[in-house]
């Protein structure tokens, strides 16, 4: 079964606004203010994945930062490593996270919101 452009909608309007865009320098701001007019290209990008299991081969690119723990970092033990992926992205798994969330056998599986894609997720360290 093929997603919905109402699926595509909800999946983009329900991640936050103000995350940082990725390397291609759009993030969630850009899709939600300008839905109405790149609903149709996006919504289609995304089915072609769904449709024929290829996507462009740029769609899923990232870029890795390795920000210091410290002022002295000279190991790479000293930094943390930060993955910042296109927005594009992110609307793939969000549309198949919703769909799973609608079956009802799943419900009794899920242990509760670290298992649900995009809510907040208590990290270690943090």
């Amino acid at each position: 079964m093929l997603p919905t452009l109402e699926e595509g909608h909800h999946a983009i309007f329900s991640l936050d606004k103000e995350n940082a865009p990725g390397p291609d320098e759009y993030g969630p701001f850009f899709f939600q203010t300008f839905w109405t007019i790149i609903k149709k290209d996006v919504f289609e990008a995304n089915l072609q994945l769904f449709k024929d299991g290829w996507k462009l081969p740029t769609y899923n690119s990232n870029k890795l930062a390795m920000i210091p723990k410290h002022n002295n970092a000279n190991n790479v033990e000293h930094y943390r490593p930060i993955v910042v992926s296109n927005f594009k992205q992110k609307i793939i798994p969000k549309i198949l996270i919703d769909g799973l969330d609608k079956l009802p056998c799943l419900g009794k599986l899920k242990g509760g919101p670290e298992t649900s894609f995009g809510k907040e997720i208590p990290l270690k360290g943090s």
